[in-house]
């Protein structure tokens, strides 16, 4: 797009609306730069000639049409990517909470079954343990 720009920045000496057609986006958003690249496209259509007098190659449409389908790909490809994160992220927080739920229900199962086994009980409570486990405010479990 920049030597598309520089180029008609040139031809605006003898063209000035060419010039005007193919400004650079302000930011870099990928938003803005699509939007930049299908209007640069676009717009380049009528003026080709001229474009390629100025010596642009003459396959630059093509090319700057492949750039901007592979950059739109790839804002899907990361659209895409971002949502999945998202609901990945949803899924960690409900799988947290069933396997929480879970402990919490061996832990009131667990010392009635081996409460006349004191190592196996031992093991169980060494194991059970979760370090870091978020916990309720007001206190968590109650006691036995």
């Amino acid at each position: 797009m920049r030597k598309i720009n520089r180029t008609a920045r040139a031809t605006g000496v003898d063209f000035p609306e060419i010039a005007e057609l193919f400004r650079m986006p302000h930011g870099s958003s990928y938003q803005k730069i699509l939007a930049a690249g299908t209007a640069f496209y676009e717009n380049s259509q009528t003026h080709e000639a001229i474009l390629v007098d100025y010596k642009l190659p003459t396959n630059f449409r093509a090319v700057l049409q492949t750039l901007v389908n592979d950059l739109k790909a790839a804002t899907d490809v990361k659209n895409e990517a971002k949502g999945s994160q998202i609901g990945a992220t949803a899924n960690i927080a409900a799988e947290m909470k069933e396997m929480s739920d879970a402990l919490r229900r061996l832990r009131g199962i667990v010392p009635n079954v081996y409460e006349d086994n004191p190592t196996k009980f031992g093991e169980w409570t060494s194991v059970s343990h979760i370090p870091g486990a978020a916990r309720k405010k007001g206190g968590g479990e109650p006691k036995s």
